[in-house]
């Protein structure tokens, strides 16, 4: 692993505020995509160097977010 734990946390959050996690299917976000987006912003330069278990990670954080507001979706509801 390359990236910090504050780092994780901000890649998890730019790929939910940006759908690059959908579609979900089966309960899990769309891995392939969220690989897709970060290969480009490797190339980019817009994220700094990680390998793929930094990519698995970030990619068990999102499922574990998922599976949380599935339970609990009235926790994440604002108002």
């Amino acid at each position: 692993m390359r990236l910090s734990d504050e780092m994780h946390s901000k890649m998890v959050m730019h790929i939910l505020q940006n759908g690059f996690h959908l579609p979900i299917k089966e309960g899990k976000c769309n891995k392939a995509a969220i690989e897709e987006k970060i290969v480009v912003g490797l190339y980019q330069r817009d994220i700094p160097p990680l390998d793929q278990e930094d990519v698995d990670w970030i990619c068990l954080l999102i499922n574990d977010l998922i599976t949380d507001y599935k339970n609990n979706p009235q926790e994440y509801r604002q108002g």
